[in-house]
């Protein structure tokens, strides 16, 4: 991926999201900017502008409302698959499923709990990041809200001295051109 996209990038931040006048990019926006990061890794060439109108013209957000479809990336790539999902508030996430799919070529998207007191997840903690590689214990991640000095990685960003990478992710989604290994 060229470059990474942040939702509080003043180009975008203030343009409502999907068909909600309220909800705009910056607040809401981590999942379709996750989303564009995803679409352009695998061939797009998109800002999260761009997408989130692509996605509003190819069936990607339902009437009124804010929150993207996954699933729709496939109309607009089509070569790009949503080959799986997970949602594991209160369990452990599976790292085991989340390295194969990045061994196999996948990214993976996760809702992360962004809570630094406790691995108690409410869905008001969660935020939106791209997995794109494995390192170490650790993980690679594109995070699409951009604050200055925030780690790279997973752990370092959200794991705040005391959550592994299970405890943080509430909720994965692998997308590949191939189907999930």
């Amino acid at each position: 991926m060229a470059v990474q996209y942040f939702q509080n990038d003043s180009r975008w931040e203030k343009k409502p999201l999907g068909f909600n006048p309220n909800a705009t990019i910056r607040d809401f926006g981590c999942l379709l900017t996750s989303m564009t990061m995803v679409a352009n890794h695998f061939g797009g060439d998109y800002t999260p502008e761009s997408y989130n109108e692509v996605m509003k013209q190819n069936g990607g957000y339902s009437p009124g409302q804010q929150w993207i479809k996954t699933f729709a990336i496939t109309k607009v790539l089509p070569s790009v698959k949503y080959q799986k999902g997970v949602e594991c508030p209160n369990t452990p996430a599976p790292m085991a499923d989340i390295d194969a799919g990045l061994a196999a070529g996948s990214l993976v998207i996760v809702n992360v709990d962004r809570d630094a007191k406790d691995t108690t997840f409410s869905p008001a903690d969660g935020h939106w990041v791209v997995i794109h590689k494995k390192q170490g214990s650790d993980y690679l991640i594109w995070d699409p809200f951009q604050s200055a000095g925030a780690a790279e990685t997973l752990i370092g960003r959200y794991g705040f001295g005391f959550k592994n990478a299970s405890q943080i992710i509430k909720q994965a989604i692998w997308f590949g051109t191939n189907d999930f290994p």
